[in-house]
């Protein structure tokens, strides 16, 4: 397999980071036409994977979506929640470094089950902070009905800044 070795430790200031990446996007053309995952780019997500946690990287991040699918980069209210979960149980069954799971992903007792079930080792959530940036904290102190929940009407997406609210239709309509 082709592929630079270009993770190695690098400073900034005091911190240390060691070989961080995300998990490329579904732009190598092994995805259908529509931008589907094919059985073929499964197989090949494994095979990277476990290259890359030989080259000694921290985590895989698994994710799908190019600019030929944008709609499963950033979904709309039609993907159900968690709906790339299976891409991070994929890449699971392969290595021993931690998989994060992503896909519009709204709920704590979601995350807690997908956590508790081994499907993934860390879930990321970025919608939801957008909609409500205390989302954790309210998850972690058993606020889950104050959370505001991410719709995922897509307006903050087409906004210029995700530095406020403002970004967020559901608050701004709320507020």
């Amino acid at each position: 397999m082709r592929f630079p070795h270009v993770f190695k430790e690098g400073k900034i200031g005091e911190l240390t980071l060691k070989n961080r990446i995300i998990m490329p996007g579904m732009s190598t053309g092994l995805a259908s036409p529509d931008g589907e995952v094919t059985d073929q780019l499964i197989r090949y997500y494994k095979e990277i994977s476990r290259y890359l946690e030989k080259l000694g990287v921290d985590a895989i991040h698994a994710s799908c979506g190019n600019y030929n699918s944008i709609d499963k980069v950033i979904e709309s209210p039609i993907f159900e929640q968690g709906w790339r979960v299976y891409l991070a149980e994929a890449i699971k069954e392969v290595v021993q470094i931690p998989v994060i799971a992503v896909g519009n992903i709204r709920e704590p007792k979601y995350v807690d089950n997908l956590l508790s079930e081994g499907k993934a080792d860390f879930i990321a959530l970025g919608r939801a902070h957008i909609a409500d940036p205390e989302w954790c904290n309210k998850a972690l102190e058993g606020r889950e009905k104050e959370i505001r929940m991410c719709i995922s009407c897509l307006h903050c997406t087409y906004t210029s800044s995700f530095e406020s609210t403002d970004g967020c239709l559901y608050l701004t309509s709320r507020t």
